[in-house]
């Protein structure tokens, strides 16, 4: 009887290595795609976000409430990023996180100071726009990740690893 290809692990096991190679990925990515569900029909859409670490470490990003990704995110906070840069060559060679958890609006005002500061750090065109009241801040609470190195390398990262890198990534951006 031969083995089928659903039939094996074919996830590598993540290490402290995998961790760091991952953090550096979201590290060096100012944006991301965002995944959301909408709330007029139910279908999946995406859109591009600017991408920031606010200081646990967890990605924050920026949307105007006039946005259908906002509007899908009132109705159900479930989302995914997709985050990594795309160079020369075969894109489906090139590092990527994708990150799936639960959304949440940063309405605390000495928190929004925070994360505005953090978002204009690496976004500091958003100062033409971030201030207007219709946009806010939402936080990324990751539950699970899919990090993918390119072919034949990819990984599972649980809770426990998602926090071992947010800690990491707060630590070199307070830096």
């Amino acid at each position: 009887m031969t083995e089928k290809a659903e039939d094996k692990d074919l996830l590598q096991p993540v290490t402290g290595e995998t961790k760091e190679a991952a953090c550096q990925v979201i590290l060096g990515t100012t944006h991301a795609s965002l995944a959301t569900i909408s709330a007029k029909n139910g279908v999946p859409a995406c859109s591009r976000i600017g991408l920031a670490l606010d200081s646990t470490g967890m990605p924050v990003f920026l949307t105007s409430s006039l946005s259908s990704h906002s509007a899908a995110l009132e109705a159900d906070p479930r989302a995914s990023m997709l985050i990594g840069e795309v160079g020369n060559g075969d894109p489906l060679a090139h590092a990527r996180i994708s990150i799936s958890g639960t959304v949440e609006k940063v309405t605390e005002a000495s928190d929004r100071d925070q994360v505005r500061a953090a978002y204009l750090a690496r976004h500091p065109k958003a100062k033409l726009y971030v201030d207007f009241a219709d946009f806010g801040f939402w936080r990324l609470r990751p539950e699970y990740a899919g990090y993918v190195e390119g072919f034949g390398r990819a990984y599972a990262l649980t809770q426990e690893d998602l926090a071992d890198m947010a800690l990491q990534m707060a630590t070199e951006t307070a830096a």
